[in-house]
């Protein structure tokens, strides 16, 4: 191979090693207080895979948080919870005070179920600070911040516009 070759190589990995570096956008960080709709798929081996829909109300600042779930019963919290385990039921996990408390709405039913010094208080903003940026999935950037099991952290992809696009 030529010296030139050897230049334009070079050149070549340089420039891929920009273009790799610069596609990984910075570590998600979350508002201190925000409401959001999400989509969840359960896995388990035996069980099978289940989804359900709900609603993130996150109020970091006052150390707090709400998750409804249209269906709790594949939630590790909420399904985990004696017959709750086989039954289709909505679930809502409400984190006040450093206790998380399961209800059950249409059961009309509710108990403590652990406190944040065991791990179940507020996440902080910063909890996705290192995770492994995966890429861009169906038009989001996805990361994944491994737990007891794998969290999959998804955030819209927006194309930056320049000023002579507007």
């Amino acid at each position: 191979m030529s010296p030139l070759e050897h230049f334009l190589n070079l050149i070549l990995v340089i420039f891929i090693a920009i273009g790799c570096s610069a596609d990984k956008p910075s570590d998600p960080l979350w508002p201190n207080t925000f409401m959001q709709t999400f989509k969840e798929t359960f896995y388990y081996p035996v069980i099978g895979t289940h989804n359900t829909k709900g609603v993130y109300y996150y109020d970091y600042a006052n150390l707090r948080y709400r998750i409804d779930r249209e269906n709790g019963r594949y939630d590790r919290y909420c399904g985990f919870n004696g017959n709750k385990a086989f039954k289709d039921t909505p679930c809502t996990q409400l984190v006040l005070e450093g206790q998380r408390w399961l209800i059950y709405p249409d059961l009309k039913e509710c108990c403590q179920c652990c406190d944040a010094q065991h791990g179940c208080g507020v996440l902080k903003p910063t909890w996705l600070q290192n995770a492994t940026y995966l890429g861009i999935v169906d038009g989001n950037f996805k990361w994944n911040q491994k737990g007891l099991q794998d969290n999959f952290y998804l955030e819209t992809v927006f194309k930056q516009i320049g000023l002579n696009e507007i």
